[in-house]
């Protein structure tokens, strides 16, 4: 062993703190964990709309089954009964129709365009039966409705659980939590709806979606277990 006069050692500091060695090693694994969390949250947000798609996809193609649209034409008036508020016309005529009516040439009944004398009561059930499919749309309009628009949403999912009638869920914006009722929050923590978004990537997706949905059917109704 090698002498080393008083005088001339120096000792270094992880040779006085044998623990500051482990708390630089903790420090820098540490460092590289959250970095590591940022790029992936990163990742995350920039590609968050195909996620969403992705997800949809994979439940969809799971709990869902192909179905017939020429079948659901000769059994129902019409292949769409669009649940949702008069105060999302604009976007409704604007973004929604021309995608279902125009590209996908679907027969949709619109309740101020397409109801035929009656009360709202009755016209609701009345045109959902007709009606081969539901497009719930969810919105902080629709949610502000506390009497015809919940009445429909019951409705809604009356025609899913008793009758297994398939319903597509659109979440128009970011809609407040607060506002929805208890079904209404669970349906949409199974994460099987779609949500549309203001920027180019955020409308293809949703397109997308919306082609997915409509080729399959769900034979088992709403989750809201």
């Amino acid at each position: 062993m090698r002498r080393i006069r008083l005088n001339d050692f120096h000792p270094t500091e992880d040779q006085c703190n044998p623990l500051h060695r482990a708390y630089s090693l903790i420090g820098i694994v540490g460092g590289v964990m959250v970095a590591a969390a940022v790029v992936v949250s990163v990742v995350i947000y920039r590609h968050r709309w195909e996620l969403r798609f992705y997800l949809y996809r994979l439940r969809r193609r799971r709990r869902y089954v192909q179905v017939n649209n020429e079948r659901a034409i000769q059994l129902f008036q019409y292949d769409v009964y669009l649940a949702h508020s008069a105060e999302d016309l604009d976007w409704i005529n604007e973004e929604l129709l021309p995608l279902l009516e125009e590209e996908h040439k679907l027969a949709v009944f619109v309740e101020e365009r397409d109801t035929n004398g009656g009360t709202v009561a009755d016209n609701i059930p009345r045109y959902m039966d007709e009606s081969a499919r539901v497009l719930l749309l969810i919105s902080d309009n629709y949610n502000n409705d506390q009497k015809w628009r919940q009445y429909e949403f019951k409705q809604v999912v009356h025609a899913s659980i008793q009758e297994e009638k398939d319903v597509i869920v659109v979440l128009l914006g970011n809609v407040e939590a607060g506002r929805m009722t208890q079904d209404m929050r669970r349906l949409l923590t199974k994460g099987t709806f779609l949500q549309w978004g203001d920027s180019e990537e955020a409308k293809r997706v949703f397109r997308e979606g919306i082609n997915l949905a409509l080729k399959t059917g769900n034979p088992g109704g709403l989750n809201l277990c």
